[in-house]
């Protein structure tokens, strides 16, 4: 069951009461078509829309008044407790528009228990459009929560599926140090440990782009010691990107197929040049490797598939991520909305 915070929707933003405005007249003027008289219809649609107008805007208020203190509650009391404000509400405004339209001169019925069968008419039609609206929010809140979950899921599993084949990949570099050079070999399996601590310490959605850049290091450095020379490295980063947000392990998923497909088939290796830049209100990511002219060597495959994955659990449609290739280079570009470190609750995968 979605949290009540999550189920009440925010109603106090000017877009919002715009398109309740809008749809209240809507209403009024259906009802009008509907029932009115011609020679009265004018006069009918006036007092419909001001009846639709005020119980509307009065429902709009109370959620907005009653949203942050039933925010903590149970799910099913807060919605009880609002239930029963706008059925009052509605009631409220019924006898003062019966008062209204009497003080006019023209009452909606007449005869005993007029006035009562008239208020009563409005306050049931009421009700059941706010059970109908309040059953919406609760199913929609459902489902957002259920997306929010499936995404997590997706991006755990698709973080998990990198995981392993750095580890393997690591731990050969390391087994074919142990006898020739030992102390590589522990220096591999420390900078090892520090990285998956690094990286399997939290379970955020986005990092800073700075921890992306520590992780992507440390592989860079077991990557050195079993390429040597035939491995190297150019970082252009400016400064202001480290703060940038982005999907754990995408900048490191991009370097290691880039090494992997790029500069390892090679004889002669190659050089990977990194690019993080603010273009705008979006973050620019490239990542370049060799690519070997006539083949399909350099192109990351199905890697890629995995960080466009996680790109649109992160980002959304906002994320971009496309290729470019010459006869000797192979490069990734990734542009996404530009997020500060601590500036969204959406970096933290809340459970």
């Amino acid at each position: 069951m979605p949290p009540a915070d999550k189920v009440l929707p925010e109603l106090c933003t000017p877009p919002v009461t715009l398109a309740l405005i809008l749809v209240a007249a809507l209403v009024a003027l259906a009802l009008a078509v509907a029932s009115a008289e011609p020679g009265v219809f004018w006069d009918t649609l006036g007092r419909l829309a001001l009846l639709c107008e005020f119980l509307v805007l009065a429902s709009a208020a109370s959620v907005c008044l009653l949203r942050h203190p039933l925010a903590g509650t149970a799910t099913v009391v807060a919605m009880g407790v609002l239930f029963t404000v706008l059925v009052l509400m509605a009631w409220g405004v019924a006898e003062g528009a019966w008062f209204l339209i009497a003080a006019y001169g023209e009452p909606q019925a007449s005869g005993t228990g007029g006035q009562a069968v008239w208020v009563g008419r409005i306050v049931l039609v009421a009700a059941i459009i706010d059970a109908l609206l309040l059953r919406y929010f609760y199913v929609t809140a459902a489902w957002r929560e259920n997306v929010r979950r499936e995404a997590a899921s997706r991006l755990e599993a698709l973080t998990a599926r990198v995981r392993p084949h750095f580890l393997f990949n690591s731990l050969n570099t390391a087994a074919a140090l142990v006898h020739d050079q030992p102390g590589a070999a522990e220096h591999t399996l420390e900078n090892l440990a520090e990285l998956f601590r690094a990286s399997l310490g939290t379970r955020r959605a986005r990092v800073p782009v700075a921890e992306e850049i520590e992780i992507t290091e440390r592989y860079l450095a077991i990557e050195t010691l079993r390429l040597g020379p035939r491995l190297h490295v150019d970082w252009d980063v400016a400064e202001e990107a480290r703060t940038a947000l982005l999907p754990p392990l995408l900048l490191q998923t991009l370097v290691e197929n880039a090494v992997t497909h790029g500069v390892e088939p090679r004889a002669e290796g190659g050089t990977l040049r990194i690019v993080l830049r603010r273009d705008g209100d979006r973050l620019f990511l490239a990542v370049t490797n060799p690519l070997n002219a006539g083949t399909s060597e350099g192109r990351h495959g199905i890697g890629l598939a995995g960080v466009r994955a996680r790109l649109q659990i992160a980002f959304g449609a906002e994320a971009e991520l496309g290729t470019t290739e010459s006869e000797d280079r192979f490069e990734v570009k990734v542009s996404c909305p530009w997020v500060e470190s601590g500036a969204s609750d959406a970096d933290t995968d809340r459970r």
